[in-house]
């Protein structure tokens, strides 16, 4: 874990109890590839749990939901399932707060062929993980809650760059032609 992870879980995990659409706060991004995040007080909201390393929800979610019905192997799977995860969503990081030790076990199941592997170097280890940090202030987590955060997308977002003012691309070549802030 990074030595901010515990504050982080600490800021967040209040949204828990106060956001019936939030299911959990994760500290993996695994899209967090180290040449393209570096802030670290920035979150997003996604559909998408993350799975495999440190997240946090609410006990009663876990006892009431999970526990029940927890398979013995195959949780990411599980937990990714539409019906498990009712329409929620889960905070991430943009640079996560933990990093994998080394690769999961999977990774060398013998029944995998050549393409199907998925490398852990190529993968994973590039994430971008905070190691040196100890005290982040998130600022105010309260823009993570739907409606904050949605205005955040759609028109607040920094340097005038929100979504509303997003260009429906044609083709890729379209790219050279459009001005950009």
């Amino acid at each position: 874990l990074s030595p901010d992870a515990i504050g982080y879980f600490g800021q967040l995990e209040p949204l828990l109890h106060e956001d019936p659409t939030l299911w959990c706060i994760s500290a993996w991004n695994p899209t967090g590839l180290a040449p393209y995040v570096a802030d670290l007080t920035s979150l997003m909201r996604t559909d998408w749990h993350p799975g495999g390393f440190a997240w946090l929800l609410k006990s009663q979610d876990f006892l009431q939901e999970l526990a029940p019905r927890w398979p013995e192997a195959e949780w990411p799977r599980f937990i990714r399932q539409a019906e498990v995860r009712k329409g929620r969503q889960c905070i991430i990081p943009e640079v996560s707060r933990c990093h994998p030790l080394g690769p999961p076990a999977v990774l060398d199941h013998a029944g995998l062929g050549r393409q199907e592997r998925i490398s852990f170097e190529d993968f994973q280890l590039p994430v971008f993980w905070n190691q040196d940090v100890e005290d982040v202030h998130l600022g105010d987590v309260e823009r993570m809650l739907p409606g904050p955060y949605e205005k955040l997308l759609m028109s607040d977002w920094p340097g005038d760059e929100g979504l509303v003012k997003s260009v429906r691309l044609e083709s890729l070549r379209s790219l050279s032609s459009i001005d950009s802030g």
